[in-house]
């Protein structure tokens, strides 16, 4: 079995086994909703955050909607993916929350971005050298591809789920991340004698 038929396979008993749990959840189960809740808080915290920019009003969001989707379980109607449903959720409650306090949306400036560790001066400074020029051309993209960019990039979201969270085209969603990746490689191409170092 090829990697990429394998991780297919992955990904499809995932969301068989959450769909599975959303099932129980709307037959009342607790314990269901409480392992959804251990699966999706984390990420959809660290979603929020990127829009508002407060780890505590991220929780209270993400603590809220957990709190809807008990309250209203048996009218629950996930009719794609469970995954595209929360993250559509917690972007439109993050939005909404910008929206009620004249808050501009945030620049998505706070990423998570996974650069290997060393105990060496030298490779720590350009360590983050590299982590602040990412972080500047990822800042640069325009609005809609940048956004598409980590929802795939960090939040490990796949093309189809966030083209239904965004309510696009899942062949815009791929042509927006080949636009991101030619503008990085090209923004980024003086890096590559460091990223090659680090791998």
């Amino acid at each position: 079995m090829s990697k990429a038929t394998e991780k297919y396979a992955a990904s499809s008993s995932q969301n068989e086994e959450i769909n599975h749990l959303i099932n129980k959840i709307q037959a009342g189960n607790a314990p269901a909703f409480r392992t959804l809740f251990k699966i999706y808080y984390a990420p959809l915290v660290r979603h929020a955050y990127r829009f508002v920019q407060d780890i505590q009003i991220a929780e209270d969001i993400v603590s809220d909607i957990f709190l809807k989707i008990w309250e209203k379980r048996s009218e629950l109607n996930i009719k794609k993916s469970a995954t595209a449903y929360l993250y559509s959720m917690v972007r439109n409650h993050a939005l909404n929350y910008l929206k009620r306090n004249r808050i501009e949306l945030t620049d998505f400036s706070t990423l998570d971005l996974i650069i290997p560790e060393s105990d060496s001066i030298e490779e720590i400074v350009q360590r983050n050298e590299l982590k602040t020029h990412l972080e500047k051309a990822i800042i640069e993209l325009p609005e809609r591809t940048r956004e598409v960019f980590i929802m795939h990039r960090y939040d490990h979201l796949k093309y189809s789920e966030i083209a239904e969270i965004l309510n696009i085209k899942e062949g815009t969603v791929e042509t927006h991340m080949v636009r991101a990746l030619r503008y990085l490689r090209k923004r980024l191409a003086f890096l590559l004698s460091i990223s090659l170092f680090f791998k």
